[in-house]
């Protein structure tokens, strides 16, 4: 036998963590957040108070990909939604793992607490909402909201699954000033939806690359009309 190098690879699991909130009505809407690159649940959490303040389900979990983030001060683990190395190939199969992972979990939390959502929506911010654009366009059987928060809509990726103009509506929140995701990516993004017959509304507000609170009070007016419309006023 002569000296040799053999590649070979193993599958390697990790818990990976995520929250749940539920309120009474079993059938009540669902959001699911997605935290933007580095973070966590508990980042998503304090970010999103309005959005979190509606009668809905949340399902916050963390990307499944650890991230470590390093500052002066400190090292942290945080997660991310996919792996990217410049190419396509790689960002496409992660993404497509982290999304099956990420529905998967979610139809077993759903059943584990006898949860029947009416209805479905995606919130995401940055890479969050580069994911939560994928999860949720190409799962329109089980998802019929997005609010992308300073992401973009990568066409290549979901070209594909649309489809199904009519239901499935998007908000665009973008900043004005963001030099991470230029403004004209989010102009992109909305015509991406606008020429496949898709309704999108697209919002640039005040500063940048920021998941501020006003990005959190319009996703919340958003799901609020959707969801829990104002019932007609009776006058004799």
């Amino acid at each position: 036998m002569t000296d040799s190098w053999i590649q070979g690879t193993e599958a390697f699991q990790a818990p990976v963590p995520y929250l749940l909130r539920t309120v009474k009505d079993p059938e009540a809407p669902l959001v699911v957040v997605c935290h933007g690159m580095g973070e966590t649940p508990e980042t998503a959490r304090a970010s999103w108070n309005r959005v979190l303040a509606l009668e809905v389900h949340a399902f916050l979990p963390a990307g499944p990909y650890p991230f470590e983030r390093r500052t002066r001060d400190a090292l942290s683990l945080g997660h991310a939604w996919y792996l990217y190395d410049g190419g396509d190939v790689l960002f496409r199969e992660s993404a497509t793992r982290a999304r099956d992972w990420l529905l998967a979990t979610l139809e077993r939390a759903e059943t584990a607490h006898g949860l029947r959502p009416r209805a479905r929506a995606v919130a995401g911010y940055s890479q969050g909402g580069y994911f939560g654009a994928f999860v949720a366009l190409s799962r329109q059987d089980r998802f019929d909201r997005l609010v992308m928060v300073a992401g973009r809509i990568k066409e290549s990726f979901v070209a594909p699954y649309l489809d199904r103009p009519g239901t499935f509506h998007t908000l665009i929140l973008h900043g004005a000033t963001d030099a991470q995701v230029l403004p004209d990516a989010a102009e992109r993004s909305r015509d991406v939806l606008v020429r496949a017959g898709y309704p999108v509304e697209l919002e640039f507000l005040p500063r940048g690359h920021r998941l501020h609170p006003d990005r959190d009070v319009r996703a919340a007016a958003l799901l609020e009309r959707a969801w829990f419309p104002p019932r007609p006023s009776h006058t004799s």
